[in-house]
């Protein structure tokens, strides 16, 4: 059976062949979105305000042809080419004016580059289906696991989000319970405390580490081979369980707070 989905009628999307939105088990995957018009092109040079306005809107269009909305968000990425340090305070506001009604997980990441230079923004996200869903008595339970570091409240995300069975868990970083910055300029110790942040949020949200299916690891600095294997050895410890979930690790050129180096994020599912 063919599953929902929606195009923006483009060309690229038969060339490439992708949709921009897909429904699956009562979830909406949106497509990376970014701040073309109807056409295709992007917006004219403009700043990182427009920018993020059009690219939420895009969202909205897809999420509304699937009969979902903005306020049904789980979890949101950010992919930005703009300095995280000197563009934080725009970013955060924007996300908070557009998302903070869901507060869903998510996570902010600095990129070298998107498909256009003029982009600045993509946004990938990620919600539950609409009101019909619901109506119907079809709609998974919902529960958002309240922020606590700094940076998740400024951004207005929850810490998790739970939906049904799954758990879509914000990029946890290298900080206390204070949202202090922990073991500066050491990756492989950053990676361990972002590790026991990510588990802390898991258990928050009634899962453990058994339960994960996924994580997406962003790393700021290369570990030389002594750090690399102290990674590897606190990954391994970590998902000691029998369930093993895959991994992604990407290097990017900034993270949200200044000297952090990791950032772990990952879905879980229930048993």
């Amino acid at each position: 059976m063919p599953r929902p989905q929606t195009r923006h009628g483009l060309e690229i999307e038969e060339r490439f062949g992708y949709s921009q939105g897909l429904e699956a088990d009562g979830l909406i995957y949106v497509a990376g979105q970014v701040p073309r018009d109807e056409t295709g092109k992007p917006i004219p040079a403009t700043g990182i305000a427009a920018k993020f306005d059009k690219t939420a809107s895009n969202v909205q269009a897809v999420l509304d042809r699937l009969g979902s909305s903005l306020d049904r968000l789980v979890y949101v990425q950010l992919h930005v080419t703009a300095d995280l340090e000197r563009s934080w305070s725009d970013l955060t506001a924007l996300n908070r004016r557009f998302f903070a009604k869901a507060a869903p997980a998510g996570t902010i990441i600095q990129v070298d580059g998107l498909n256009h230079p003029d982009y600045l923004i993509e946004i990938s996200a990620v919600a539950t289906g609409g009101a019909a869903k619901e109506a119907s008595g079809m709609a998974a339970k919902r529960e958002n696991v309240a922020a606590v570091s700094a940076a998740e409240i400024q951004c207005g995300f929850s810490a998790a989000v739970r939906v049904g069975k799954q758990v879509f868990v914000s990029g946890q970083l290298s900080l206390d319970s204070s949202g202090n910055l922990l073991h500066p300029g050491d990756v492989a110790a950053q990676f361990r405390q972002a590790l026991d942040n990510f588990a802390a949020v898991l258990a928050r949200a009634g899962a453990t580490p058994d339960d994960v299916v996924a994580t997406h690891m962003f790393l700021t600095a290369f570990p030389n081979e002594h750090q690399f294997i102290e990674i590897c050895d606190a990954h391994r410890t970590a998902f000691g369980g029998a369930n093993h979930p895959t991994g992604t690790m990407v290097y990017v050129p900034k993270l949200p707070v200044p000297g952090a180096m990791v950032s772990i994020t990952g879905t879980a599912v229930l048993d």
